[in-house]
């Protein structure tokens, strides 16, 4: 489905009237949405969450206390989960029930990521040296029971991959 942008509004009033009018007709469809960090905001979250739907996105400054708060716990822990994607390494930290985000009316779980090349020889001293690539950092309602970390992540990745050239084909 499609909605049209109306002047003066953003895209994610723009989705909210989608998700309504999809919701509606097309109830069991879909259990996850899953969106950029600019849906990141406690009605948009409240709206999912009040139609019993999941949704996952991705967590940057713009939710300051929250990010605070889940990076003082991952700063305190070894990654809990480390898998292969590829030939890239993932460390993943995994910490459910924050409530530290205001107005949204369930607890919210964060996972963080930090991607790694696989490590190279240098030259000079010949030893081997990872090269992290990128670090992410993601908030859902998905539970750990519902999602597994490395499932949340997949979707999470997933999503952020997609271009407007796979929607349109």
């Amino acid at each position: 489905d499609a909605e049209a942008q109306r002047p003066g509004e953003d895209e994610v009033a723009c989705a909210t009237r989608l998700f309504e009018r999809v919701i509606v007709d097309y109830p069991r469809a879909f259990d996850v949405v899953a969106a950029d960090a600019l849906y990141a905001r406690s009605n948009f979250f409240n709206l999912i969450i009040k139609h019993r739907k999941d949704i996952i996105t991705v967590l940057k400054d713009n939710r300051r206390d929250l990010l605070k708060d889940a990076n003082s716990f991952f700063e305190a822990k070894e990654p809990e989960h480390i898998f292969m994607r590829g030939d890239t390494k993932i460390q993943a930290w995994d910490i459910d029930q924050f409530l530290s985000w205001p107005g949204v009316i369930k607890s919210v779980r964060v996972i963080k990521t930090k991607e790694i090349k696989k490590p190279i020889r240098r030259q000079i001293n010949g030893n081997l040296e990872e090269q992290p690539i990128s670090s992410w950092t993601w908030v859902t309602t998905l539970s750990p029971v519902r999602a597994h970390t490395q499932a949340s992540i997949e979707m999470a990745i997933h999503v952020g991959q997609l271009k407007i050239k796979d929607l349109m084909n």
